[in-house]
């Protein structure tokens, strides 16, 4: 058993490329079993990096008779197929649904921690006026696209008070008028994550006359992650930005 236990240390050694020699025959088995578990448990910071490093985006024409659509591409992950698709899908579903010619742009808002947000943003070729915002935020590590609720504790609802406290403190602040005292924060409620010099913030946007007038345009609410941190859930992706 102990000889066994020195091979296995010699190979993790030598495949670990060591800095310092270690004289086997000074190692008792307890202490080579210490080393090998220590070795074992630590992880590969190559690994750490393919995940959760930041992506590569590059600009990707669309191409469409009517419009000009112009969409961020990603790559340097393993889910890099997935989330271009869905970035794709959604952005030509989104401008099926308006009736005139449309021209696009984009801005990435968070790329760090295995999490890309990204807002588009859709107007008019005719006149310029903005037509729709389109925020798209994923995880990285699965590519999965990334709905507000599963941000947060599922056995714990309170967020689902806390969010719309926050908008209405802030609105009033703000001099926003509000159409109701029941503000709906939907479990695909539309967001973006955004980094506003080292605090990662949670920005909540409404569309024309869902909470407020048309005169309020389209208002989006910034609130600090830290402030809602209490709320998340132990595996949220949001976790890695605070």
């Amino acid at each position: 058993m102990k000889k066994l236990l020195y091979i296995l240390v010699l190979s993790l050694m030598l495949y670990g490329c060591a800095a310092q020699p270690i004289e086997l025959a000074e190692i008792e088995s307890d202490e080579a079993e210490t080393l090998i578990q220590n070795l074992s448990a630590s992880p590969s910071p190559a690994v750490s990096e393919t995940i959760y490093g930041p992506l590569s985006i590059e600009p990707q024409v669309i191409p469409d008779e009517k419009s000009r659509i112009i969409v961020p591409e990603v790559s340097g992950c393993s889910e890099e197929d997935q989330i271009n698709e869905a970035i794709e899908l959604q952005i030509k579903e989104c401008v099926k649904k308006i009736d005139e010619p449309v021209w696009s742009e984009y801005s990435i808002k968070i790329n760090s921690s295995g999490i890309l947000s990204v807002l588009v943003q859709l107007f008019s070729l005719k006149d310029n006026r903005q037509l729709a915002i389109l925020p798209l935020t994923f995880d990285s590590a699965t590519g999965d696209a990334c709905k507000l609720s599963g941000f947060f504790d599922a056995k714990d609802e309170r967020w689902r008070y806390v969010l719309p406290d926050i908008v209405e403190a802030q609105a009033k602040r703000r001099g926003i008028t509000l159409l109701s005292d029941l503000l709906p924060v939907k479990d695909e409620q539309s967001y973006y994550l955004y980094d506003d010099s080292g605090e990662s913030m949670l920005v909540l946007i409404f569309n024309p006359y869902e909470i407020t007038t048309y005169a309020a345009g389209t208002p989006q609410f910034f609130i600090p992650l830290s402030d809602i941190e209490h709320l998340l859930g132990g595996n949220s992706a949001l976790l890695r930005l605070l």
